[in-house]
């Protein structure tokens, strides 16, 4: 696949100046070295992901941002959650989660209307019951189509320092992800995000890139905790 294609596939994904690790020396799909000394939630209950959820996130200029399950498939390995969002009334993105007793994975990912793009194989976000400073380390491939560029990515779930909870008082999950395009020349290009997911509610905060800048999408109850 030629640079400058991927780069406009991912460029609504593009998170500026943000850097990730290098270089990358596991290519396991799970990878958890010591027991949860969290809360024991397992990923089906804090992503709490089901057909017909729906979460709907603002930022503090205004800016709307609707999630829905619109479809959900079960399978040997997983259950496969496809989302749309909606920005401020438009179709924006749809991404494909798959969600299991041993993790949470990215499956796919899309702009609204564009070819898919499919993570060969899934990269994992968490293992089933998230550690406070766990990090799981992914290679693979990005596929469109026929065409394919090589990948590779880490996920990291947030130290106990940064565990929140929310006015409920649930426990809320904090993922930190970062997906790499290794194209064949150049250097790598980054696109971070960050998940807070909290029990039983699901999806209540999102940081991400939009049109070159960092924006948050937050539930206007859930105060938002980042790392330093």
């Amino acid at each position: 696949m030629k640079i400058g294609v991927a780069n406009a596939l991912f460029a609504t994904y593009l998170l500026s100046g943000c850097a990730s690790r290098s270089p990358f020396t596991s290519a396991e799909m799970l990878r958890l070295a010591d027991p949860p000394a969290a809360p024991s939630i397992v990923a089906s209950e804090w992503i709490s992901a089901r057909k017909g959820v729906e979460w709907t996130l603002g930022t503090a200029s205004g800016s709307r941002l609707v999630i829905r399950c619109v479809e959900s498939t079960t399978t040997r390995a997983m259950t496969l959650h496809r989302f749309t969002m909606e920005r401020d009334g438009k179709p924006w993105r749809e991404e494909v989660l798959g969600v299991g007793r041993t993790g949470l994975w990215l499956v796919s990912m899309a702009k609204a209307g564009g070819p898919r793009m499919r993570l060969d194989p899934p990269m994992p976000l968490s293992t089933g019951v998230p550690s406070p400073g766990a990090e799981i380390d992914w290679v693979g491939n990005i596929r469109i189509g026929s065409e394919s560029m090589a990948a590779q990515g880490y996920s990291a779930v947030f130290d106990e320092s940064h565990w929140a909870n929310s006015n409920s008082g649930k426990p809320v999950v904090g993922l930190d992800t970062v997906l790499e395009l290794l194209p064949a020349r150049g250097e790598a290009i980054p696109f971070p995000v960050t998940r807070w997911y909290e029990a039983g509610t699901g999806l209540v905060h999102l940081r991400l890139g939009v049109d070159g800048e960092v924006r948050d999408y937050a539930k206007t109850e859930h105060p938002a905790e980042s790392r330093p």
